[in-house]
């Protein structure tokens, strides 16, 4: 996940969006996180998230568990099992993870 990506997250957590599981999103406005990211590019085509997003098309690990899964479901299994926030998946997806 680029800076970007890990901006919008942050910025949804920090304006009080009601982070949801899963479903993308509800009758009351709340979001998955990578709804957050789909709403921002306003299309759901996953190639170009993974584009502008800078997500990595290749299997990765889940930081939490032995999930193995390209970078944009992950972020829908952080969300959905794990129940990080917005800012946690960015930290932990983000350019500056380590």
């Amino acid at each position: 996940m680029n800076a970007r990506a890990a901006a919008w997250l942050y910025d949804a957590d920090r304006r009080g969006v009601r982070q949801i599981t899963e479903t993308f999103v509800d009758s009351d406005g709340g979001m998955c996180a990578l709804e957050v990211l789909i709403v921002e590019v306003g299309l759901r085509d996953s190639s170009t998230l993974d584009r502008l997003f800078g997500f990595s098309t290749s299997a990765l690990q889940c930081p939490a568990c032995d999930r193995i899964a390209r970078e944009a479901h992950l972020i829908v299994h952080l969300n959905d099992v794990h129940h990080w926030s917005f800012s946690e998946i960015a930290r932990k997806l983000g350019p500056d993870h380590a």
